[in-house]
Parts: structure tokens; C-alpha cells; sequence
């Protein structure tokens, strides 16, 4: 079994399809990817760790397919990560070889190996970090039986994609959601990996009839990007799948109109991968984030906490048993933190989140890490962070501060040790915080009062 197996089998079946686009039309063909990733497979040896950290190109989807081909490990690193940040990372997951923009154009790469390895469905795959209870990112162990088992279900049951579509990827692979959607079902299903110009407000909102795509998976943030600009062509786009924050219902009438298609929703988490679509054949359902993929379980607490277990769920957190049990209970079931309710249909909608993360631009932040980050900054006496909504990026992230230091100094202090999205961009003045019983700041109540009244914003 390999993660890659149902990439190389379409490589087999129509080499010539067009595998990857670039921005300038430059197109790679299945045969010529397959060729690619498995010469980068010759360079790296089962179990070995490589840290990956470039933006989407034809050479780093080669440069995936190969490490997973040579039944080695993939730890992806954000592009916005300080450098600081990065070295941490590789040195937690044990990655002694790091592959960046340049190190992907100069590797010295000789003959192809065969084809992918095969091996126990446990053996690991990918390492994807995430934020811990702590604040201290956890590195999310995920097995290659997991990706092949989880990637065809999508792919039979839950999206009606083909070797017809085009997709876009504008989802960097160091994101759960891109590495799953783009890379792994993307490719699985035969389709075109077309590659955006860039990304950000220089997207234009008629990048998606230019570029004739057919289906685009995407945050909500890119789409409330492009509801604020000029009116688009609508283009060839039959729909479009929206996850990793909340999509506010005025966004999501805005890209439709646009677009002129379905935006459906989906959900998830780094450690169960997508657990519910609202895909295709179900009528979309505005607010739902869809159906469990099959071979995914899906239950509620009495609390209303969303639980999900099955062939989407990690293997364990990196060398962390006991956060892996605070998670994942003796049953299976994954402890998502998210509240929700199922209608008749068993249709899951959202309404909340019993734990403190904060989801901004389709990135999980915990407050603690940005908390950590800001110790120590000159005016700072004490601090507690929190989320509050956004109609663009789905939360803003609020530092609530004793002290005189002002928003500009606290984003600049944290700047080299955490990534630019999880800096702080409103200040809340306070002259105390309240404590509870345990010594932990109350950041429920903090955001009550915060949320009462007053707080001073920034970018």
C-alpha cells in the first residue's frame, strides 16, 4: 500500500493527460510527473523525514509524489513561517533534510526508481502540524493507508470529480485541506492541477474563467477576497467547496451570484482530515457542512460535541501519548471540539467550538502560542488572546493587555517567532485579567467584557 498508488495508476492509464498547468500555460503531463516524482524518489530512503517548504509548482507536486513514493516521511512547512519557527519544526519531527524553493531546482536527481514502495498501512506518511492545548504546535502523525482509504472515498462518493476537470490550486500542500484535496484526490481522479499567478487580493476574481477551471476547493477568506472586487466572469466553474472556517452566508450569495454556481461546505480537522461534505449527489444545503464521507462515523455528545472516527482519523500526535488519549478516547472517536447539531437528513451544521482555537483564514491558531510569543514584550504586563468574528477571514485575533505597549509594538515583538497570520490585529486595553481557581486566565470572560464594548483594531 502507498499513498501515491492511484496517481500512478492514472499515470498508467493516460500518460498524456495533462497532469499540472502552471500560471504561464506550461503544462506537465501524467507520464512526465510520474517520471519526475519517481527520480526525486531515488534521492530519499524509507522512514526518512523531509521537511517541504515552497509554494505550489510542478516541482514541488513532484518533489511530494516522490518522498511518498520512496515510502518516506513529508513534513510540510509553511511559506509564512519566520525561520525561527521552521528549524523548531524540523528539529521536533526528526527532519534532517529540508527541501526548499531552491534545494528543489538544484537537487541532483539520477535514475528513476521502478515505481512506489509498498508497505504496512501503518507506516507513516505525513507529518502536519497543528496548535496543542499548550500553544505548542503538535505534529499530527498520518499513515498511508489512512491517505489511500480516505482519498478514494472522496473520490467515489462525496465530490463527482474526473479526468475532465480542471481544479485549481491555490490550497498550499502545507495545509491538511491541500494536501488531501489538490494533491491526493486531484490527482487520483485524473484531473488537471491548474496553478494560480498568486495568491492573496492580486488574485483576480476572473482567475477562474481564465483559467477555465471547472471545480475550485478554497478557504473562505479567498472568497470574501474576490465578493469585495469588481463583478467576474462566471465562467466553467460547476462548484466550488469551501472549508476551514465558518462561510458567512453573505459571502457565500455573493461568490454564487458571481461564479454563477453551488459553494458547499466541508469539515474537518487536521487530525481527521475531511469528515463531512456537502457534496454532490445531495442538494445543497446553505449552513451544513455536509454528510459523513463514508467510512467516516459521526456522532454528538449530550453537549452537543461533534465526534468522529474512521478511516480519516491519525495514527497518534508525534512522540505525545498523552495528548493523543486527551484527544482521541479508547473508543476511536475523535474529540473535535466543535458544536453542532444533525438534521433529518444527518446533515451536520456548526454552531460553536467548546475549545478556545481561533480560526482565521482557514489556519487553526491557539491562543497560547501567540500568548507565548508576546511574553516579554517591553509595555507588555500581561496578556490573554482571544477570537472574535470576522466577516472576511471568519475571526480576528484580539490581545487583551496590561501595559502600555501598543499593537504595532506587540505585532513587531512576536513577529520572529510565530507566523505572520497568527499575529494579534486588535488591542484590547485592560488593567487586570481575571484568573480562575487553577491560575489560568479566563479568556471566556475576558472576551465577554471585550465583546461588551471596546477594543482597538489594526492591521
Amino acid at each position: 500500500m502507498n499513498a501515491t498508488g492511484a496517481f500512478f495508476r492514472r499515470a498508467a492509464e493516460a500518460p498524456n493527460a495533462i497532469a499540472v498547468e502552471d500560471a504561464d500555460g506550461t503544462t506537465m503531463n501524467y507520464g512526465e510527473l510520474a517520471r519526475l516524482a519517481l527520480r526525486f524518489a531515488m534521492a530519499f530512503t524509507p522512514g526518512e523525514r523531509v521537511s517541504v517548504c515552497a509554494p505550489n509548482s510542478p516541482t514541488l507536486i513532484a518533489a511530494w509524489l516522490g518522498i511518498l513514493a520512496a515510502r518516506a516521511v513529508v513534513v510540510p512547512l509553511s511559506v509564512t513561517a519566520p525561520p525561527a519557527e521552521q528549524a523548531e519544526r524540523r528539529r521536533r519531527t526528526g527532519a534532517r533534510r529540508h527541501l526548499d524553493t531552491n534545494a528543489l531546482e538544484t537537487l541532483s536527481l539520477g535514475d528513476a526508481l521502478d515505481g512506489p514502495l509498498s508497505g504496512p498501512a501503518t507506516d507513516l506518511a505525513l507529518l502536519l502540524s497543528t496548535s496543542g492545548t499548550t500553544g505548542e504546535a503538535r505534529f499530527v502523525a498520518i499513515g498511508h493507508g489512512s491517505l489511500v482509504r480516505h482519498t478514494a472515498s472522496l473520490v467515489s462518493h462525496a465530490l463527482d470529480l474526473g479526468p475532465n476537470d480542471r481544479i485549481g490550486a491555490i490550497l498550499p500542500l502545507a495545509h491538511s485541506f491541500g494536501a488531501r484535496m489538490v494533491l491526493l484526490v486531484g490527482l487520483a481522479v485524473g484531473a488537471t492541477l491548474v496553478l494560480p499567478p498568486s495568491t492573496g487580493r492580486s488574485l483576480a476574481a476572473r482567475w477562474p474563467a481564465d483559467a477555465r477551471l471547472t471545480w475550485l476547493p478554497t478557504v473562505p477568506t479567498q472568497l470574501a477576497i474576490w465578493a469585495d472586487s469588481p463583478k467576474g466572469h462566471p465562467g466553467c466553474l460547476r462548484w466550488i467547496l469551501s472549508a476551514g472556517a465558518p462561510l458567512p452566508a453573505a459571502t457565500r450569495l455573493a461568490t454564487e451570484t458571481r461564479f454563477g454556481c453551488p459553494v458547499r461546505e466541508a469539515w474537518g480537522m487536521t487530525e481527521a482530515s475531511i469528515a463531512t461534505v456537502d457534496g454532490p449527489p445531495l442538494q445543497p444545503a446553505p449552513g451544513s457542512v455536509g454528510t459523513p464521507v463514508p467510512g467516516v462515523e459521526l456522532r454528538l455528545t449530550d453537549l452537543g460535541e461533534v465526534l468522529v472516527r474512521g478511516e480519516n482519523v491519525m495514527l497518534a500526535y508525534l512522540d505525545d501519548p498523552e495528548g493523543t488519549a486527551a484527544v482521541v478516547d479508547r473508543d476511536g472517536w475523535v474529540h473535535s471540539g466543535d458544536l453542532g447539531r444533525l438534521d433529518g437528513e444527518g446533515r451536520l451544521f456548526l454552531h460553536g467550538r467548546s475549545k478556545d482555537v481561533i480560526l482565521r483564514g482557514g489556519n487553526t491558531i491557539h491562543p497560547a502560542e501567540v500568548e507565548a510569543a508576546l511574553l516579554g514584550a517591553p509595555g507588555l504586563v500581561a496578556c490573554a488572546v482571544f477570537g472574535t468574528p470576522c466577516p472576511q477571514l471568519g475571526e480576528e485575533i484580539v490581545v487583551a493587555a496590561v501595559g502600555d505597549a501598543t499593537l504595532e509594538s506587540l505585532r513587531e515583538w512576536a513577529r520572529s517567532g510565530i507566523a505572520a497570520y497568527k499575529l494579534p490585529t486588535r488591542l484590547f486595553p485592560v488593567d487586570t485579567l481575571p484568573y480562575g481557581p487553577s491560575g489560568k486566565v479566563m479568556r471566556r470572560v475576558v472576551a465577554a467584557e471585550y465583546h461588551s464594548g471596546r477594543g482597538v483594531s489594526g492591521k
